[in-house]
């Protein structure tokens, strides 16, 4: 897989993510559980938790579009978004269902790799002046 390949599939895996991540957060705030859930945790904790992952969803789409513009600091700001999924995802787990989930750290380990593998490839973007500035 090249850098750039990599950059642009961490980039996508972010998206999904996100956007997962904060459907989720949604529907647990608005909704809680289904009646036959024997969830652990309260309505006012169901509601934290679910802007946490909201929070986490609009950090990793932000991550991604910085990704897709080939912008270090939405390389930087998807590492923060992966530590965030991962601690998310061990405390929705245990709190709502008892155990944490190897789904969420597999996710995390394949996005992580396109993310250290496609690093090389912000090295090589070209670099622009911001908009509005004219060149010397």
């Amino acid at each position: 897989m090249t850098p750039s390949v990599a950059l642009r599939t961490a980039a996508l895996l972010l998206l999904v993510l996100g956007l997962a991540r904060g459907t989720g957060g949604v529907v647990l705030a608005i909704w809680g559980s289904s009646p036959g859930d024997t969830l652990r945790v309260g309505h006012d904790v169901m509601l934290a938790l679910g802007a946490g992952l909201i929070a986490v969803g609009v950090i990793s789409v932000v991550a991604s579009i910085g990704l897709m513009r080939c912008r270090g600091w939405g390389w930087a700001l998807g590492i923060l978004a992966l530590v965030l999924f991962v601690a998310d995802g061990l405390v929705n787990g245990y709190l709502l269902f008892g155990r944490g989930t190897m789904v969420n750290l597999a996710a995390a380990a394949l996005i992580l790799f396109c993310l250290l593998r496609g690093r090389r490839a912000l090295e090589r973007a070209p670099r622009t002046a911001p908009s509005g500035s004219t060149p010397p």
